[in-house]
């Protein structure tokens, strides 16, 4: 297989896979955010919501978005995601929440480096925030939170 036919068929498979994503629950079209456990058919499992999950969704949907162009799925998924981090995810402490229910009531908190360090790695803005700006635009979207 020479590098063009080897391009070409990891970016079907990728396609392949967000079609599965996107057709999936992973979007929870009732309360926002991305639902964390889905099966192999794209059903949910359980519904509870991991925080860091969605900073995960929030950079995949809008990376792909910057790398293969908008696609309104994917960008409603990362819009989806960015609005329940910023409605639900941050304690008043500055803290995020590591489990949350599907509505946005918190579960756990806990103190994992890769929870906060993929959200929070600077007292100004996220990498998946970033990602977003530079997909879709600064005067699209606004920064979510400043931490």
């Amino acid at each position: 297989m020479n590098f063009n036919e080897m391009k070409n068929f990891y970016h079907d498979h990728l396609m392949d896979v967000m079609d599965f994503w996107m057709k999936s629950d992973l979007v929870d079209k009732k309360y926002g955010g991305c639902i964390t456990c889905i099966d192999r058919e794209g059903r949910s499992y359980n519904n509870e919501k991991s925080g860091w999950f969605q900073g995960r969704c929030l950079w995949t949907f809008s990376a792909l978005c910057k790398k293969y162009g908008i696609n309104d799925g994917w960008m409603q998924a990362a819009q989806a995601a960015k609005d329940f981090l910023e409605k639900y995810c941050t304690d008043t402490d500055g803290r995020m929440y590591f489990t949350l229910a599907q509505d946005g009531t918190p579960i756990r908190k806990r103190r994992y480096f890769y929870s906060e360090s993929f959200l929070k790695p600077s007292p100004k803005i996220s990498p998946a925030l970033v990602t977003m700006i530079k997909a879709f635009g600064s005067s699209r979207f606004t920064v979510c939170f400043i931490l």
